[in-house]
């Protein structure tokens, strides 16, 4: 019985460094999140290799890029009940049939060094102007309670296309890594401007 506890503990406490020894965090320093104002956040690299993160430099990253390739940083909105709220882009009007994905290469690539910080301000919006023909929002009922929490993901299928893949490798030092994958920030309840 004694070694099973044993075993038990054991396991948990390996997954409970499994889960605390992540490369890299994202944390939101804001107390909570204010619409149409920005919130300070940290970007930290935990480990002991050198980073690049692709940072969308206009923080639009959903008028250029599907989810599933790069979206980064960008706002995940829950209920009380923990149930994501909906995020609609509405194309307006569509002129061609350019590829929203790529046609625009509007990101940097910033070096997050080794137990290094990165700070950042990202205004929070329920309704944002992405561009002449995109708007994006959330569907919420301002009168229910909400949770904000920041989200960076960004896949090895992005890095590895064709136009992104060539100008990283132009750029990146050998003693640095491309980050891949996901991280999402600490949730703090949302304030509604009337």
């Amino acid at each position: 019985m004694k070694s099973t506890a044993i075993i038990f503990c054991l396991f948990y406490i390996l997954i409970l460094n499994a889960q605390n020894n992540k490369d890299l965090t994202i944390k939101i320093l804001s107390k909570k999140i204010v619409e149409n104002q920005n919130i300070d956040f940290v970007i930290k690299n935990n480990s002991k290799e050198n980073y690049y993160i692709l940072i969308d430099t206009l923080f639009l990253a959903d008028a250029k890029y599907d989810n599933s390739y790069f979206m980064n940083p960008y706002f995940i909105l829950v209920d009380k009940k923990n149930n994501e709220v909906l995020k609609i882009s509405n194309i307006l009007e569509r002129s061609n049939n350019v590829d929203l994905k790529m046609s625009n290469q509007n990101f940097t690539l910033l070096e997050i060094k080794s137990n290094e910080d990165l700070y950042f301000k990202l205004q929070f919006k329920i309704e944002r102007n992405i561009s002449a023909k995109q708007t994006s929002y959330f569907l919420v009922d301002r009168k229910k309670k909400y949770y904000a929490s920041l989200k960076y993901t960004v896949s090895e299928m992005f890095v590895d296309m064709g136009y992104v893949k060539k100008r990283i490798e132009a750029i990146i030092k050998k003693d640095y890594k491309v980050f891949t994958g996901t991280i999402e920030s600490n949730k703090l309840p949302v304030v509604f401007i009337e």
